[in-house]
């Protein structure tokens, strides 16, 4: 609990910007969102939605080495590897870091509006016609590779993880970096 809530206890402003938000009344016009959005809201989710991330990936990591510590991974033997069990436990973990994921683009998409990628401060045309697109594609994605995590559960072997994070991989090197 002290490691998970050490690096939540530096956002106290934040999540007090956040619970007490109120509405600007002017409405951007990329993403027709009020503007208090950016402000009060943005730095919160995307604080929340990171550490969400990261504990997943804590717990993936712990959770793989004491299935491995107990039994159900084992790496040497050659007919089955991983336990039905340990299976769904990853899966279903693996599942709900893409769907994080997901929510981590969206946050993203907002984000675009601090770009500094251009010759003045914001989302230039780079951000709204090529990151934009790569990024809610990268979200169908990332929610595509969740489903075929779960439908992992009820296959035999890893065939579609592998595809699913390879082609997740492929298409943000490709449309998420280079394109843009």
């Amino acid at each position: 609990g002290f490691i998970a809530g050490a690096p939540a206890s530096s956002q106290w402003k934040e999540w007090l910007l956040f619970n007490n938000a109120v509405r600007f009344g002017v409405t951007d016009p990329q993403f027709g969102q009020d503007v208090s959005l950016y402000v009060f809201r943005l730095p919160f989710l995307e604080f929340a939605v990171g550490w969400v991330f990261a504990a997943l990936l804590v717990v993936l990591i712990v959770t793989a080495v004491f299935h491995y510590l107990n039994g159900g991974i084992r790496l040497q033997s050659p007919w089955q590897r991983v336990t039905p069990q340990v299976k769904v436990h990853l899966s279903v973990i693996l599942a709900l870091m893409a769907l994080t994921k997901t929510a981590q683009y969206y946050l993203a998409r907002y984000e675009l509006v601090f770009s500094q990628r251009g010759f003045v401060e914001g989302a230039g045309f780079t951000d709204v016609k090529a990151q934009l697109p790569a990024l809610n594609l990268l979200m169908i994605i990332s929610i595509a590779a969740a489903a075929l995590f779960i439908a992992n559960i009820f296959r035999k072997g890893w065939v579609f993880p592998i595809i699913a994070v390879g082609l997740w991989a492929f298409i943000s090197l490709v449309v998420g970096t280079i394109y843009p």
